[in-house]
């Protein structure tokens, strides 16, 4: 097998991404490249002798400890991402792993690579995720607003004829008894109508907020997938910002549904608690258990949950709760 020329890594230093850096035992940098010190903003004099701990957040110096730890008892760091505060103050994104030079342990070089790009790009994704999750929800909001305001109200004129329909006949016993199973059948359609409307988007949402929309789609839930719901308020709720509003229901919602499709719970109990600049809400079930290792990853449920509550600058945990499954979202007032 050919190995690689030296070559190869001229043209890679020469892409302006990749850096080293050699540091003693302590901290200490004892030399580094140009791709270093451009990224860094720093001359080849001014950075010698300066300590990581000078280049590093104060956020990151934990992990950083952790790392150069296992660098001095294993010779080999193994990758982490954090920033770099450059020489005007700014923080630089970077991605890096070190290892050692000498069987003392007391040099060590690090490998470092700009990470801005990788920035960028993750954060045009999470802008991309928002958007469409936003156009998903005006779809929804969209095709509620045409079943409820068309399909809906034909079928409620269709009802009134056959209702008419039915008094005009004079004896016929079969036509009548045909004519009121399609008045029966008929009011069947409107209430799934209605009710597939609210499942998409709920109006009270927008209209009243969201105590009032969890309780109404809770009764709907409660008809439909014959499960008790437990709603608990653990102080006022009130109304908020109509983005965490919605991320809070559909969190609810898609909680619920998973408990009607794979627990075999019995009741399930959800909780909305606002306090201290956050509003979480808590659904617990007391059926076979699940957590979120065990979750299909490819779940669009779960992963359209997730998305929606990091998008809003919260946090979720899916886990047990002996017995049965606890998810918890927890969402900041400010978003």
């Amino acid at each position: 097998m050919k190995l690689i020329d030296d070559s190869v890594f001229r043209a890679l230093a020469e892409t302006n991404t990749l850096a080293l850096v050699l540091f003693d035992s302590k901290g200490n940098i004892l030399e580094a490249d140009r791709n270093f010190l451009k990224m860094l903003k720093y001359d080849a004099d001014q950075i010698e002798d300066i300590n990581w701990d000078a280049l590093t957040p104060s956020d990151y110096r934990q992990i950083d400890q952790v790392k150069l730890r296992s660098l001095r008892e294993s010779g080999n760091s193994g990758i982490w991402r954090k920033e770099l505060i450059a020489r005007d103050g700014t923080y630089v994104p970077v991605v890096l792993n070190t290892a050692s030079l000498s069987h003392e342990g007391d040099r060590f070089v690090g490998v470092v690579l700009d990470a801005s790009e990788l920035e960028r790009a993750d954060h045009d994704l999470q802008k991309l995720a928002g958007r469409l999750l936003h156009l998903y929800d005006e779809e929804r909001r969209r095709i509620a607003r045409e079943l409820h305001d068309t399909t809906a109200q034909n079928l409620a004129a269709l009802s009134m004829n056959l209702a008419m329909l039915s008094a005009a006949l004079s004896d016929p016993d079969r036509s009548c008894a045909i004519l009121a199973e399609c008045h029966s059948l008929t009011e069947e359609c409107l209430k799934e109508i209605r009710s597939l409307a609210y499942m998409l988007h709920p109006p009270l949402l927008d209209e009243l907020g969201l105590e009032s929309a969890l309780r109404a789609f809770i009764g709907l839930y409660e008809r439909r997938a014959e499960i008790p719901v437990e709603l608990v308020l653990q102080g006022p709720v009130g109304r908020m910002n109509p983005q965490v509003e919605l991320g809070v229901f559909r969190v609810a919602q898609e909680s619920l549904f998973n408990v009607q499709r794979h627990s075999g719970s019995k009741k399930v109990e959800v909780r909305l608690e606002r306090a201290n600049g956050t509003l979480s809400v808590t659904i617990r079930d007391w059926g076979k258990g699940v957590d979120e290792s065990s979750m299909d990853p490819n779940s669009l449920g779960i992963a359209g949950m997730r998305e929606r509550v990091r998008l809003l600058g919260g946090q979720l945990h899916i886990g047990p709760a002996g017995p049965g499954t606890v998810v918890r979202a927890v969402f900041p007032m400010e978003s």
